[in-house]
């Protein structure tokens, strides 16, 4: 969260905080207001003045992307939200993006209710480098090679832990099909009830 968020708790409010306070320092944006849907001043659009960041594209990427996780995790988009706010320690358009917050239905990412039961899932697992293709005890750090699940070039293995709203980049499992498979489909299946 940013130093001008500092006051506000964290959710839709002080992410809304953020987009409002850049919206009124942003010339392209002078007259506009918050369009959760998306940016309505592009580029080329015979707008006599473009945002040179579209902030609502942002804001509407991060609702949809709430809402998604929202509708896999049996959370509300607000909690989700909250989560990530709590989190977020930078500018929201570099937070809220594909490589941080990524599809929960792709095969790369698992879902766990907190740190413990995701520890829980993989005690006793092995864990390929991307780098070096070495497998190594440790999840997020390969001690052969230095290479880190949490670096520059992020592991696209991914934890998404509910309780703590964060998304975490670890090495492949040696066995990532059964990681988190039974509490994932018992917990959709109790959502959908």
């Amino acid at each position: 969260m940013t130093d001008r968020t500092a006051d506000t708790e964290p959710g839709m409010e002080s992410l809304m905080a953020d987009v409002l306070h850049d919206i009124a320092k942003d010339k392209g944006c002078t007259g506009c207001e918050i369009h959760k849907d998306g940016c309505v001043r592009r580029y080329g659009t015979g707008s006599p003045v473009s945002p040179f960041h579209a902030y609502c594209d942002t804001l509407a990427w991060a609702i949809n992307r709430a809402e998604h996780y929202a509708e896999k995790t049996g959370q509300t988009p607000e909690e989700v939200l909250r989560g990530w706010e709590s989190n977020r320690s930078y500018w929201y358009p570099n937070y809220y993006q594909e490589a941080h917050q990524p599809d929960l239905g792709d095969e790369t990412c698992r879902i766990f209710e907190d740190i413990e039961e995701c520890r829980n899932a993989l005690r006793g697992q092995r864990f390929e480098c991307p780098h070096c293709k070495k497998m190594v005890d440790d999840p997020e750090e390969c001690p052969k090679c230095g290479w880190k699940a949490y670096g520059l070039f992020s592991s696209i293995y991914k934890v998404y832990l509910k309780k703590e709203g964060a998304i975490i980049p670890i090495f492949r499992p040696g066995n990532w099909n059964a990681v988190g498979r039974k509490s994932r489909k018992k917990k959709v299946e109790e959502v959908n009830e």
